[in-house]
């Protein structure tokens, strides 16, 4: 049996808050310690959203750094998230097809697919003045 689900639960504020959980729980009974860890796997599982993802998004330069977390349709790839993120408008310098791109300092192309917690990494050419 789980003891303390519901203090489990609200030490997460948004599982407990995401309403496919909180509906979950005001149906069980009211003894929340007589849970299995079956009953309570499900509500965590109720409470991810498997639709999308998230991933970082990194530019950097001599002058600025950018580092946007973003939320991904699964499927997306490296130009999508980049889209997404809101770089290309924060960061006029970026041409996608001029700069390389890559995960966690890979080269990658634009069309690479995304997984969860990938990190979107914007390359741009090195000069002589840095």
């Amino acid at each position: 049996m789980m003891t303390n689900l519901l203090v489990r639960l609200k030490k997460i504020p948004e599982i407990f808050n995401s309403h496919k959980v909180s509906k979950k729980i005001s149906n069980l009974d009211e003894n929340y310690e007589n849970l299995t860890e079956d009953e309570f796997q499900s509500l965590m599982a109720d409470s991810v959203d498997h639709t999308t993802i998230t991933v970082e998004v990194v530019y950097v330069t001599s002058d600025k750094q950018v580092v946007l977390e973003t939320q991904v349709p699964r499927g997306a790839n490296i130009e999508d998230g980049l889209v997404l993120s809101g770089l290309l408008e924060q960061c006029d310098d970026v041409e996608l097809s001029n700069n390389k791109v890559g995960l966690f300092g890979v080269i990658k192309p634009l069309t690479e697919i995304l997984s969860d917690g990938d990190r979107i990494e914007v390359y741009r050419p090195v000069t002589a003045e840095e």
